[in-house]
């Protein structure tokens, strides 16, 4: 969704999303733009500014013209911002008034390019036509986190021409192969990156809430080639329409394509690897996979998937009367159809299996049925309506109707089950059901903690439904510093008894520092404050009463302790956007900063002079520092002295360990690949595993690391010696029928561990349950089977479905 508001009332213009106002120009404006005339290149800070003005100067040389460009530059509640700097196709800029008003003048007619910021406000890159009939535009500004893309090769060098966009934008990388995008969605975003010639990669994006934070990510990318085929039925016939699905080893879908009229149908650019093929229409299914093994680098042709007429239900649906029932919603399966005036509904291409297939409305349902279709079979089904619709009121004790709560209904029948939302009457109607008795429930979402839901049992057909729910309280205050307003700042909340650092924090953004925090049950309650700059507040024995909003007051916050310091590589020089964090205990991946503050960690990213500055500490005897820059290294983690305020922390070259997990398969459940060093502070530092299997653990500090696959499946470690600048290859081979492993005891246990022979340290352990533990996917082998952690066995584990092994434990 674009970041730019237009004003009410303006005319759109093609291709743009914003209004412009054009009219001759009289001659230069210096009280609006700082160049009207001559080119003035904006200031350069650094690759990542350099490489987004670059992309601005894709366009067009600005040529002379007798158009002028005037607007209005707002915050996100239309008030105006003086002093924004207002960038025209990266090379000419404007500077808003006051009043935020700014003007280009001397343009020619065309499509342009604007860039709008101002500190933490943004308003990135947006295409605009300008002609002589165009109005005048309303630049809205946000303010959002920022984020730093590094797009890579495999082998560490900068993708020049890589697309990097998010769910609002998106940007190209240049020489550096880097990308800054400010102002990005805050929570939860979506980046995607290509280039030509390389596999496509997706990734969800954990943004956080704090405007003022920098989010940095490296993104490698593997080379890739497409796939082309055709599609035909089992008679060899074109099959024009149909869905091609593309699965990698592990299960997960890497895209869906369709063909054409011809049947023929392309992949966009995909990584090496192999892959399983099948093909589906409204009236085909799948026949065998196609397995195709990829180079990623080689287009891959010829590739024909076959598929073949599928099986179908159909039916007629009728009132209790007998009459046909047009309109009524049948669900089979996945599959969804509605009746035609005939009362009939046709589901077709359908697999052997079993369905559960529904018929309902607005007010009337039919009994589910369960039926069993055979490859190409034929069922005929009748439906029978009946009044079935469960409906009500969601009200407060004092009979006041709650809006916006969520209504819930299921049955004893598995497709018994329907929800909605309270209207402003309080109101619910959750519609034709499967006939039969319902517990209904209902859930608040502004609810801070768990409490007994409330529940009534009913019988389908009801309408007169009627839920009462407990009140509940809130608490409301003012959060100041020194006197002041803080307008940023998270708040926690926890019943007394729990600690309230494991909460997560609900951001406020308040110019006045002022909050309320509702649905909350009566009682006790801890109360925490965090947000940057300032020292974690706790407030602890907070009385509320049911009902009622108790009001805390001016809530001070004071600095804390800071340590200011600078990042450099081993030669001395300066380091710009380091990541630097001091934590009291372990680190954080959380990117959400107030979640990071109130488990006492603190981050801060450094500035081109590799300069960095973390305030509002809480006090500890024992804080440890470390620094990361996505290409450049690790500083590994190093304890801070009490009392210490200024720091230099060296980053240092580092390696990497990558490799494969040969033999991946949907059945494994596995987590990620982890290193972890044989000498030292314990550490752990591990990988995703992509589709295809492969991991890469990147900026490790030099030393021999043990590596281990995580999950449900046990195969032996490996020891790596990672030297700087160098990456190491492993493969974990996995097995190819995990072994289940049944462990029986004789005697009491509660715990029963896997280790390798010989090892102090555990693979997997299991409860120990009437006497026995399962471990599933394992390798075959020679392992040590223990119990209580101490008393062992040597076991083998042979290459079958399934082995148990009894073992007696010590008196």
């Amino acid at each position: 969704m674009s970041r730019w508001t237009i004003v009410v009332g303006l005319l759109v213009l093609l291709g743009a999303g914003l209004l412009w106002h054009a009219r001759p120009a009289t001659g230069a404006d210096p009280e609006h733009d700082v160049s009207l005339t001559s080119k003035v290149e904006p200031q350069v800070s650094s690759p990542e500014t350099a490489a987004r003005d670059a992309a601005l100067r894709r366009w067009p040389r600005i040529e002379a013209g007798a158009l002028r460009l005037e607007g209005l530059v707002v915050d996100d509640e239309e008030r105006p911002l003086g002093g924004v700097r207002v960038t025209l196709d990266g090379a000419r800029v404007a500077v808003t008034e006051a009043d935020g008003s700014f003007a280009f003048g001397g343009l020619a007619p065309r499509t342009y390019a604007l860039n709008a910021e101002l500190g933490e406000w943004y308003g990135e890159q947006l295409e605009a036509t300008l002609d002589d009939t165009s109005d005048p535009v309303t630049i809205a500004l946000i303010r959002g986190p920022t984020l730093r893309v590094h797009v890579i090769s495999v082998g560490g060098a900068p993708i020049t021409g890589a697309k990097v966009a998010t769910s609002s934008r998106e940007l190209v990388t240049g020489p550096s192969g880097v990308v800054v995008l400010r102002g990005i969605d805050p929570g939860v975003d979506h980046l995607r990156v290509s280039a030509a010639g390389h596999a496509e990669v997706h990734e969800r994006l954990a943004t956080g809430d704090d405007p003022t934070s920098t989010l940095e990510r490296t993104i490698v990318l593997v080379s890739g080639a497409p796939l082309t085929g055709s599609v035909v039925d089992e008679d060899g016939a074109i099959v024009a329409n149909a869905s091609v699905e593309i699965e990698t080893p592990n299960g997960e879908r890497t895209e869906t394509v369709s063909s054409d009229d011809t049947g023929a149908w392309t992949t966009m650019d995909i990584a090496a690897g192999t892959y399983m093929l099948r093909g589906t229409s409204d009236v085909h299914v799948g026949t065998a996979d196609l397995v195709v093994p990829h180079d990623g680098i080689t287009k891959k042709t010829g590739l024909v998937i076959r598929i073949a007429r599928g099986g179908e239900i159909v039916g007629i649906v009728k009132h209790a009367g007998g009459a046909p029932a047009e309109g009524v919603r049948v669900a089979v399966g996945r599959r969804r159809s509605t009746t035609g005036a005939d009362g009939r509904f046709v589901a077709a291409g359908l697999d052997p299996d079993d369905y559960d297939v529904t018929a309902g409305n607005e007010r009337e349902g039919a009994a589910s049925q369960s039926v069993k279709l055979a490859a190409r079979g034929h069922l005929e089904l009748t439906f029978v309506l009946q009044p079935s619709s469960i409906a009500g009121r969601v009200v407060s004790p004092s009979g006041e109707p709650i809006e916006d709560v969520l209504v819930f209904a299921r049955s004893t029948d598995p497709n018994g089950f329907g929800f909605e939302r309270t209207d402003e009457h309080g109101a619910f109607d959750l519609g034709g059901l499967p006939p039969g008795q319902y517990e209904v429930e209902v859930q608040r979402d502004e609810q801070v903690t768990r409490i007994a839901a409330t529940k009534v049992n009913v019988k389908s057909g009801t309408r007169n439904v009627r839920i009462e729910l407990p009140e509940l309280a809130a608490i409301a205050g003012r959060v100041v510093r020194a006197g002041v307003p803080v307008p940023y700042f998270g708040i926690a909340v926890s019943p007394e008894g729990e600690s309230v650092v494991t909460e997560i924090p609900r951001p406020v953004r308040d110019t006045k520092g002022t909050f309320t925090e509702r649905g909350m049950t009566a009682g006790t309650w801890t109360v925490a404050i965090v947000g940057p700059g300032f020292e974690r507040r706790v407030i602890e024995h907070v009385r509320i009463t049911a009902g009622q909003t108790t009001e805390l007051g001016d809530i001070s916050v004071t600095a804390g302790e800071s340590v200011r310091g600078r990042v450099v590589d081993e030669h001395g020089r300066a380091i710009e956007g380091a990541k630097v964090e001091i934590t009291a205990g372990r680190s954080s991946s959380d990117p959400d900063r107030l979640r990071a503050l109130i488990g006492d960690v603190y981050s801060a990213t450094t500035d081109r002079r590799g300069e960095f500055q973390i305030d509002g500490m809480s006090a500890s005897e024992s804080r440890q520092i470390e620094a990361k820059h996505p290409t450049l290294g690790i500083s590994g983690s190093q304890p801070i002295e009490p009392g210490r305020s200024q720091i230099e922390v060296v980053i240092r070259a580092t390696g990497s360990i990558g490799g494969t997990l040969v033999g991946l398969a949907p059945a494994f459940r596995i987590y990620n690949v982890a290193a972890t060093p044989v000498d030292g502070p314990y550490e752990m530092y591990s990988a995703e595993i992509d589709p295809y299997g492969n991991f890469e653990i990147a900026n490790l500090p030099p030393g021999e690391y043990e590596v281990r696959v995580r999950g449900r499946v046990v195969v032996p470690r490996q020891q790596v010696t990672v030297v700087a600048g160098s990456r190491n290859e492993i493969d974990f081979e996995l097995p190819r029928a995990p072994v289940k492993l049944i462990v029986q005891v004789v005697g009491e246990c509660s715990l029963v561990w896997l280790r390798l022979p010989g090892s102090s340290e555990s693979l997997e352990h299991e409860g120990c349950d009437a006497g026995s533990a399962t471990f599933s996917g394992v390798s075959p082998g020679r392992y040590d089977v223990c119990l209580e952690n101490s008393d062992c066995r040597e076991i083998d584990v042979p290459a079958q479905r399934e082995h148990t092994v009894r073992v007696v434990a010590q008196s």
